[in-house]
């Protein structure tokens, strides 16, 4: 297939993660839409239209050029790393001001109010919370920092930047954007052949992504909480609980008729449900880049033994602006920010579970689609058959897992609770279960250690 043709394929394969800059690229051709069926956002592409641009910005096109070459025409003088991307500081620490306030150390609401307050940008892109049940959470743009704490709570949620975009095409000014790895990777390639957009957004600031999740993912966890999604208001996925650990924290729902009526579940009870793979895009099965390569700085949570037990959590960030740098430097000598180095394997340790998905399982994924000649994204590891039978069985249980909650969420959909849901779930979560639990019980015996697990996660080529 000719490659400006590829944004086609993405699309029919089902990998658009509903990022938007497609819609931007060619606004005459595409249109980004809410699927109901799924509830993504998805590309509606005109028929008999040529799509250069659009191929070149889709961060599932192979037209798109990859992480890796995009790091390092952006961050040439950073420390190479194809796992971490390129860098030019590790640290762990917390925002004094935000750590309460915002995700884990509250670094990232931080980074923008600090960025609006010295006058480096005059606005901020980021993603807001609703009242709306048809558009829970949405990207925004604000300029003062009260409206940024507003903004600081994770968002696992679609959402799509083709409005936000456009607004900054449409005004002047100095922006910095939020955003996953895909959307920064898309936005980079973006700004490559739009230099209104390239001259206007200054810093591009990212979260470390393990999955996306579909709109049903929140209206799940509402039923859950109690509710109707119809009559909930706005949500939150990380109200910290400030009498447990780090990683003990609660989704809350706000009944939109009755707002003093807030219900909660503590993700003590939700949190398997994340590791296998409720309501993710399929996209998000075929992505390499856990850390967010091509973003400014990025931040994440520090789950790591020595951080957890302050429950107003630490961050892990990563910085690769010399900038920002200057800013981090300042700031941790004056006492806004407590921050420590940490080496490279901590920051990947933290990450074990995303980097063992999208980098080992990844491999296999692959392989299985080259198996049965399906396309499938161009990829920065090749595919591979080399795995044992019971890690085979579990990424297959996992792309059941993934396939049937949608199908299952569609079935209970006009019924109230999640009795249906969970009826059409029972046997694929037990054979998950069972395959994990026998997985569990190999890995009592002698842990492979931290170095061999790196090794396995270095980028190996590519799938084709």
């Amino acid at each position: 297939m000719n490659k400006s043709e590829q944004i086609r394929q993405v699309v029919n394969g089902g990998y658009c993660i509903g990022c938007g800059a497609c819609a931007v690229a060619q606004p005459e051709s595409i249109q980004v839409k809410m699927d109901s069926g799924i509830g993504l956002y998805q590309a509606q592409i005109s028929d008999g239209v040529e799509l250069d641009k659009a191929s070149k910005v889709c961060p599932f096109s192979d037209d798109c050029s990859d992480e890796t070459l995009l790091g390092r025409d952006l961050f040439p003088d950073a420390t190479p790393s194809d796992i971490l991307g390129n860098y030019s500081s590790l640290n762990a620490g917390y925002a004094v001001e935000t750590q309460s306030c915002g995700s884990s150390g509250g670094m990232l609401a931080w980074l923008l109010k600090k960025l609006l307050d010295e006058n480096k940008v005059d606005a901020v892109i980021c993603v807001e919370p609703t009242d709306n049940p048809d558009e829970r959470f949405r990207y925004t743009v604000v300029s003062s920092s009260s409206d940024v704490l507003r903004c600081a709570k994770s968002a696992y949620y679609p959402v799509t930047m083709t409005h936000v975009l456009e607004h900054v095409r449409q005004n002047e000014g100095r922006y910095a954007i939020t955003g996953i790895p895909c959307f920064h990777k898309a936005l980079r390639a973006l700004r490559r052949i739009d230099p209104v957009l390239n001259e206007r957004i200054h810093f591009q600031i990212g979260l470390v992504c393990g999955q996306m999740k579909s709109s049903f993912y929140a209206d799940y966890l509402i039923r859950l909480a109690g509710l109707d999604p119809a009559h909930t208001g706005r949500v939150c996925f990380r109200e910290k609980n400030l009498e447990g650990k780090a990683n003990h924290y609660f989704f809350t729902a706000q009944d939109l008729d009755d707002k003093e009526n807030v219900q909660r579940v503590s993700n003590q009870f939700i949190g398997s449900n994340w590791a296998m793979g409720y309501f993710k895009p399929l996209a998000c099965d075929f992505c390499d880049d856990v850390f967010a390569e091509t973003a400014d700085f990025v931040a994440m949570d520090a789950w790591l033994p020595k951080y957890l037990d302050d429950s107003r959590g630490y961050s892990l960030v990563i910085n690769r602006h010399p900038e920002l740098q200057g800013i981090l430097d300042k700031s941790s000598r004056n006492g806004e920010l407590v921050l420590e180095k940490i080496p490279e394997m901590d920051l990947i340790a933290s990450q074990k579970g995303g980097l063992n998905h999208r980098r080992i399982g990844l491999r296999y994924r692959l392989f299985l689609k080259a198996r049965n000649k399906e396309w499938v994204p161009t990829k920065r590891v090749s595919s591979s058959d080399d795995h044992t039978f019971l890690f085979k069985g579990i990424q297959h249980a996992r792309q059941w897992m993934r396939r049937k909650t949608f199908e299952a969420y569609l079935s209970q959909r006009g019924h109230s609770g999640v009795e249906i849901f969970n009826r059409k779930l029972k046997v694929p979560l037990l054979v998950f279960r069972v395959l994990n639990r026998i997985s569990a019980s190999d890995r009592l015996g002698e842990q492979p250690k931290m170095e061999e697990l790196i090794a396995k996660y270095h980028l190996n080529g590519r799938n084709r």
